[in-house]
């Protein structure tokens, strides 16, 4: 990962690295977040070639914060006529993962390829970004098109991150110890990050731009899984009263990661890692298997101090 070097268009673009990796590869920060050499060359791309539309569906989120879960929510309210799982009609989600069915933006659509031609794809397109709003391509934020976000306690966001990057060889990522994820969580020094800000900056936009944002979280969605789906098929003008106990049993976590699609360790799209790095345990508050004493006396004067005047909390459990 090291050795990577940019095409001679984005050179020019790049701005001066802000962090390194363990495995020495150069963390650069690119409109308020951090991102590796590839995910610079996609977003710097993606940033001047994506053109929006209007019908356009987008699934937000910080790593590790819900997304696998909202995708499989969001493909299904949006392919109702899916929902059939008998054998002349399967539901796609049977067999084929959820981050297939609704590709990364930075991570697969612009990462390491040509600038792909996506006119083609019928609308409503639906798509994922790790991208905070400050950082999304400028098109996608002046086009109308809507954005559901997703966040989740930090303690747990921390907690998943460390097991996902154990799993697979990401930028070194793997070599991390739990402690080291949590010092750099804190720090903002991890992909995407810093994600107070990123959680905030949706935060904002949800609130100025209701008809256009939605801010969810992963805590809620357990507490009340049928309520949450109600939300967002309103918000995105899909009534599935009718439908509504299918998706939720469908898109459960149960259902989800004991499917074989699932469980497979081959990769199964142009990602770098395979399927089943995406389902572990799925709860809320795990983090008191990993955290010290010290670590949440830490990390809870620094979710006060981001989230002060915001009007925002987290539940931790």
């Amino acid at each position: 990962m090291a050795s990577f070097s940019f095409p001679k268009d984005i050179q020019s673009s790049l701005p001066l690295p802000a962090a390194k990796l363990p495995d020495g590869t150069n963390m650069f920060q690119w409109k308020g977040i951090m991102l590796s050499p590839q995910l610079l060359q996609a977003a710097i791309t993606a940033d001047k070639h994506f053109s929006a539309r209007s019908t356009d569906i987008f699934v937000a989120s910080y790593p590790k914060c819900g997304t696998t879960w909202l995708k499989s929510l969001i493909f299904s309210i949006i392919n109702q006529h899916s929902l059939n799982q008998e054998k002349e009609s399967p539901n796609p989600l049977l067999s084929t993962s959820p981050h297939d069915l609704i590709h990364n933006l930075e991570l697969e659509v612009y990462s390491m390829d040509p600038i792909p031609d996506i006119t083609g794809i019928p609308s409503p397109r639906l798509f994922s970004t790790h991208h905070s709003y400050g950082s999304l391509p400028e098109s996608l934020k002046h086009c109308g098109c809507q954005i559901v976000y997703i966040t989740r306690n930090p303690r747990d966001s921390i907690v998943s991150f460390w097991h996902f990057t154990k799993k697979f060889s990401y930028h070194g990522l793997e070599y991390l110890s739990f402690e080291e994820t949590f010092e750099r969580f804190c720090e903002g020094a991890l992909p995407f990050g810093p994600f107070f800000e990123h959680v905030l900056q949706y935060l904002k936009a949800s609130k100025e731009m209701p008809e256009k944002v939605m801010f969810l979280t992963y805590e809620e969605m357990i507490a009340d899984t049928k309520g949450v789906v109600k939300r967002v098929t309103a918000f995105l003008g899909r009534p599935v009263e009718e439908e509504v106990e299918k998706i939720v049993e469908m898109c459960s976590f149960e259902k989800l990661s004991n499917l074989e699609v699932n469980k497979s360790e081959e990769n199964t799209s142009k990602r770098r890692y395979p399927n089943n790095v995406f389902f572990r345990k799925g709860a809320v508050g795990d983090w008191m298997n990993h955290f010290t004493p010290e670590m949440i006396e830490r990390l809870d004067h620094i979710t006060q101090q981001k989230l002060q005047g915001s009007g925002f909390e987290f539940r931790f459990d």
